[in-house]
């Protein structure tokens, strides 16, 4: 008993002297970030359903705001590099993200337009989270040196999955507590508020970081973007990083929308079942942020992204499998290949901001993480949809969900090998040279 209390009392000294930090106030900014987002995405899919969407209609969940993000980060960017301070892009995103969120619950109340002004509210609030992401990353070399950088991600990275576990058991118990649709739909649009508000409370806690070597301002204008441009086609290692990155990126998000098909229509998930799903692929991170930090700091951060994705690839069979035995043991089954697969989105959280970090050059650094970010934004407008496309062709039935499960696990193959022809040809052979 001594002992717990011991630890308990030194996690607690811990604590206190990280949290003024800049590694402690990035922990908990990225907490309460997960904590908004948390409430904004993890019910959208069932709140469109519930207003009368499509299987097209859903597909723009991802399609939209993919698209607002192209539209948005290039100019953002720019804007970004310009200012003496990036802190202020990203405090002027969260706060129109926040107003965005509040805009998304009136969605219920407009009859039949709902649903596209919710597509339109939500993808305007998506493009403003994602400016917000470009904008910290930018700002983020700026606060915390190189040797500091991994110990400091993966900090935040592991924390900010607690409310990650928390929040989709909370939303999914309430949601199945409530009788009739109306009462559902009431509260899905509830989600929203909450998530505008703890956003101005993560607003206060981020405007605590100070940067430690800001990076001078570059001026706005559209020189720029060709100056950056030009400065990434002569950047031989951010061509090779970014071929390979995007080809997984295009097989990761190929299965984001037809999944949830498969989860409700053929595995007959609630709203209980579908949280429970998102808890187990949090926990699963949770449990291995802290494995694969170490595995970066003894290896690198591009060899344990390779291993990550071959953990990823177990998506596919955990839905084929599932649909092809009886109930009950197909959830059994489901939930326990899905969680395998799910420790190994912590290495994309982790390691891809980190690999880029390694082929940028600070000149443009915000402009040139926005493009950047335009390609992946791309590839998560264009592949779910494509990912609807295959399945609807191949039939929409469970024959074609199995065929299509089969070419996204191809696909994810494919992408995992390629990254290792990557190290193999940059990092490993630098690595002999060196040695």
């Amino acid at each position: 008993m001594a002992r717990i209390k011991s630890a308990i009392s030194n996690r607690i000294y811990y604590l206190k002297k990280l949290l003024p930090t800049n590694a402690g106030l990035f922990m908990t900014e990225g907490i309460v970030c997960t904590l908004a987002l948390s409430f904004s995405t993890t019910n959208n899919y069932l709140f469109l359903t519930r207003m009368g969407a499509s299987d097209y209609q859903l597909s723009l969940v991802q399609f939209a705001p993919q698209t607002m993000n192209m539209l948005l980060l290039l100019p953002g960017g720019i804007v970004a590099d310009s200012l003496s301070n990036k802190k202020r892009m990203v405090v002027f995103s969260l706060i129109m993200a926040s107003a965005f969120y509040t805009a998304v619950s009136f969605s219920p109340f407009l009859g039949g337009a709902g649903r596209i002004w919710f597509i339109l509210m939500y993808s305007l609030a998506a493009g403003m989270i994602t400016l917000y992401g470009v904008s910290w990353q930018s700002f983020f070399p700026e606060v915390v040196p190189v040797n500091e950088r991994n110990r400091t991600l993966t900090l935040r990275q592991t924390w900010r999955l607690v409310p990650a576990i928390l929040v989709p058991v909370a939303t999914g118990l309430i949601l199945t507590s409530l009788d009739g649709i109306e009462a559902k739909i009431t509260a899905h649009s509830s989600f929203y508020v909450i998530a505008a508000v703890i956003i101005i409370f993560q607003i206060f806690i981020f405007n605590k970081v100070k940067p430690s070597k800001p990076a001078p301002p570059m001026g706005v204008s559209l020189g720029n973007l060709k100056k950056a441009a030009a400065l990434l086609i002569k950047n031989k290692k951010f061509l090779v990083f970014c071929a390979t990155i995007l080809v997984f990126y295009m097989a990761f998000h190929l299965d984001w929308t037809y999944y949830f098909i498969g989860q409700t229509r053929y595995l007959g998930m609630n709203e209980t079942l579908l949280a429970l799903t998102f808890v187990l692929e949090a926990l699963a991170q949770f449990f291995t942020m802290r494995f694969w930090g170490r595995m970066n700091e003894k290896y690198g951060v591009t060899l344990p992204l390779f291993f990550g994705m071959l953990l990823i690839v177990l998506f596919s069979p955990a839905m084929i499998v599932a649909t092809k035995i009886a109930s009950p043991l197909n959830l059994y089954a489901f939930f326990a290949i899905y969680t395998a697969g799910s420790m190994g989105i912590a290495t994309v959280t982790l390691n891809v901001f980190q690999c880029l970090l390694q082929v940028l050059q600070e000149e443009y650094k915000t402009v040139c993480i926005s493009i950047f970010t335009v390609l992946t934004s791309l590839s998560n407008a264009v592949m779910p949809f494509v990912g609807v496309l295959i399945y609807n062709k191949l039939g929409a039935d469970l024959r074609a969900l199995h065929l299509t499960s089969w070419i996204v696990f191809a696909a994810r193959i494919f992408a995992a090998l390629l990254w290792l022809l990557r190290w193999f040809m940059t990092e490993k052979k630098t690595m002999k040279r060196a040695a």
